[in-house]
């Protein structure tokens, strides 16, 4: 269970005196009220299949003031609750949650989308937008967000039929290598990774990268598989809750035996 998800719920009140926005006021003090509120919840997500939150975006497109939904995303989060790993997929069954569950999901945004179609004029584009659901089987949309930009690259390639696994993995190289060294090295391991028996796919020139200023040296690579090769050593499917720890031995293992190699 994720922090974000189980502290309960708390209130938090801020304004400013609007004739001197310098001066914070005393919410203790006067009898004045706020001028602005922000209300923040927290919330127990259930828990899906692979013990991961129920902490979901919602994909898809807008097309004439309607919503086409395309994808849903699961997102894994670490203890501090930042995101570090997702799941997306083009059908409930690729996510082990029921047609159901994604029904309603997508009925809330094709809702927003209705609503904003006119105050906003945002009739076509890319949208997506954040869902929890809560051990009440409530839905409690969040992070609410029209994505006006391109779409992400676990969402685009669910054309491609399937469902993908998405992580980043830090990898801090103890040994001193030269820049040149180092280039090699991050070069070999994403064409490792892309080849057979891995067939993961390295991307995002955000976040694959590797750093020669830091100490030590790391190479830190974004990659994406399909979750169906992501088995123990008996060839069983392991509980997304494994799954990162999985990519993160294979990547590592690839890392040694590269530098074990040109050692």
């Amino acid at each position: 269970m994720n922090t974000l998800a189980s502290v309960g719920i708390w209130i938090w009140i801020g304004y400013r005196d609007t004739t001197n926005p310098r001066e914070d006021l005393d919410l203790n003090t006067g009898d004045d009220l706020p001028t602005h509120a922000v209300v923040e919840e927290f919330i127990e997500a259930q828990t899906r299949p692979g013990d991961i939150d129920a902490d979901y975006t919602v994909c898809g497109f807008v097309l004439d003031s309607i919503f086409y939904p395309t994808s849903i995303n699961l997102c894994g989060t670490d203890t501090r609750g930042q995101y570090i790993e997702q799941w997306t997929a083009a059908e409930a069954s690729q996510m082990d949650d029921t047609p159901t569950d994604w029904q309603h999901m997508f009925k809330i945004y094709a809702r927003m989308v209705a609503i904003e179609a006119e105050p906003f004029s945002y009739r076509n584009g890319i949208y997506a937008g954040d869902i929890f659901v809560t051990v009440k089987n409530e839905y409690k949309q969040r992070d609410w967000n029209i994505r006006r930009g391109g779409r992400s690259t676990p969402e685009s390639l669910i054309i491609l039929d399937g469902s993908n696994y998405e992580t980043k993995v830090n990898i801090s190289i103890q040994q001193e290598l030269t820049c040149e060294k180092l280039f090699d090295l991050y070069t070999n391991v994403c064409d490792r990774l892309t080849d057979a028996p891995n067939h993961m796919y390295p991307f995002s020139t955000a976040y694959c990268y590797f750093c020669k200023s830091a100490v030590p040296n790391f190479l830190r690579i974004n990659v994406l598989v399909d979750p169906q090769r992501l088995i123990d050593e008996n060839g069983t499917k392991l509980p997304k809750n494994k799954h990162r720890q999985k990519v993160d031995n294979i990547v590592k293992q690839i890392v040694d035996d590269e530098l074990s190699i040109n050692a």
